[in-house]
């Protein structure tokens, strides 16, 4: 069992349901091993209060990351094979999306809704095989290029300063790229823009998913969003964006010639690149997923007689399983199920390098999980704690009011230039990220998702500090120090 003492790699807490996380944790222990012969190594998925908490052991983790990175991505010939799958099985979950759509769910038997819940299982199951060994690939090149840069640069300072440019993606994620696409909407004219704000509607319409839940935004939403920004506000966003890869190439470009890079240094660049913004699509594919498997799930719910937030309780196997079941007895087993689920912490536990297929713990094994994880936090401080810088922004130094978010239901109460404190940010959380002044999360690292996202958007960003949300509170003033990578706490609420 994993030592929780010990140095960890921990995601979240964050929102999220069972059914919708389900599918990527399988098939990165399972699929991954089968394939690859490497997979995540022993791990607790714990899920609780519609939040879960992913644990694996850093150190293996690590290890794991360079075999498999060495193996499958650093050889070039490897690496294009390994590109090519990953293109193909994508193209069939999209292949997947389209036949959902051209069918009349109500017209379906169970036998027939079962079984194409079942096929688009099966193929999101095996996006995730590969999808699913994008950290392994970046965790490495992390810190292989760090490792190149330490050689170059003694300087501190200087050296996270260097290292948050040479690891930023230079094309845009896909909510840059939707923000874009809808500023350049602002200048057409009324019967135009009608138009194109259906289209874009319809491109974007899950961009605000989560691991929690889907919705579908509508035009009205889009418009909506449009209508907050001023004329001149819009075009001082949209030349952002677009000089923001002329900006970042030019950039790291003098930052190569400055410290005489090698060939060697600059793949690791070149490769971070690739994966990042891979790593980014992911997030995309995940969230239109779920979109579909929402869509199919709203019908069981209707033939079962619960709701679709109740559905989510349950593993994928289980709700193809129901489909199969025939008597109000042999309902009443997965309504069970469900309820059981709603109150009480749920712990999957993972280790295929031992044999041992993923299953359920007993809900003590949980509890007791939870206690040592929160026991084995590092004592509150109240005057400077510490952690990594991701971003800059326009200063090192940047002083403001915190405010402490700690589900994406939250993250509108978030006011302009306010500090973003939070556990960890994902893709819901960009709504808030944008308001923000700056960022400050428990958990990640420089390519996490938080990291990226702020270099983009050009504000501060300081991860990886353990406590930041046992240590401030809404309304606390901080200062960060974009070059230590310190927060300290001006004045308390």
């Amino acid at each position: 069992m994993i030592d929780l003492r010990k140095n960890i790699f921990k995601w979240g807490p964050i929102d999220s349901s069972i059914l919708l996380l389900l599918y990527p944790m399988l098939s990165m222990f399972e699929g991954e091993k089968e394939k690859y012969g490497y997979c995540w190594p022993e791990g607790y998925a714990i899920f609780y209060n519609k939040k879960i908490v992913w644990i694996n052991d850093m150190d293996t983790l690590m290890k794991i990351s360079e075999k498999f990175t060495k193996k499958y991505i650093l050889i070039d010939r490897k690496r294009e094979i390994f590109l090519e799958d990953y293109k193909k099985i994508t193209s069939k979950l999209y292949e997947m999306f389209k036949k959902i759509e051209k069918i009349d769910l109500n017209k379906l038997s169970n036998n027939e809704l079962k079984k194409n819940f079942d096929d688009l299982s099966t193929v999101y199951f095996n996006y995730w095989i590969p999808a699913g060994t994008l950290e392994f690939i970046n965790f490495a090149l992390d810190k292989w290029l760090q490792s190149s840069l330490r050689n170059r640069i003694e300087n501190k300072d200087e050296f996270n300063e260097v290292f948050a440019t040479l690891s930023s993606p230079v094309d845009l994620t896909f909510y840059r790229q939707e923000e874009k696409d809808l500023i350049k909407i602002s200048n057409k004219l009324p019967r135009e823009k009608e138009t194109l704000l259906e289209k874009h509607a319809k491109k974007y319409f899950w961009i605000y998913n989560s691991y929690l839940e889907s919705q579908i935004l509508d035009k009205k939403f889009f418009e909506e969003e449009l209508n907050k920004v001023s004329r001149k506000d819009c075009r001082k966003i949209y030349n952002e964006i677009i000089n923001y890869k002329k900006s970042t190439v030019n950039k790291k470009r003098e930052l190569i010639e400055k410290y005489l890079m090698d060939r060697k240094a600059q793949k690791l660049i070149k490769l971070l690149e690739t994966f990042i913004i891979l790593q980014d699509d992911r997030k995309k594919d995940n969230f239109l997923a779920d979109h579909y498997v929402d869509i199919l799930v709203k019908e069981i719910t209707n033939r079962k007689g619960v709701s679709i937030e109740e559905m989510r309780y349950l593993l994928p196997k289980e709700i193809s399983e129901w489909l199969s079941v025939k008597s109000a007895s042999e309902d009443k087993k997965y309504k069970k199920i469900i309820e059981f689920r709603k109150y009480k912490p749920i712990v999957f536990y993972f280790n295929y390098y031992k044999g041992h297929r993923g299953r359920i713990l007993d809900i003590r094994k949980g509890i007791s999980i939870l206690k040592e994880l929160n026991s084995a936090k590092s004592e509150k401080q109240t005057g400077v704690f510490q952690g990594i810088v991701a971003s800059y922004g326009k200063s090192k130094y940047f002083r403001g009011i915190v405010r402490v978010i700690l589900s994406v239901k939250e993250v509108n109460e978030i006011n302009y230039g306010e500090i973003l404190v939070t556990t960890m940010t994902a893709p819901d959380y960009i709504v808030g990220m944008k308001k923000a002044g700056a960022v400050i999360t428990d958990e990640g690292g420089m390519t996490c998702h938080a990291a990226i996202v702020s270099r983009e958007l050009g504000i501060p960003c300081i991860v990886g500090t353990k406590i930041a949300t046992e240590v401030l509170r809404d309304g606390d003033i901080v200062e960060i120090h974009g070059g230590r990578g310190t927060i300290k706490v001006i004045k308390t609420k």
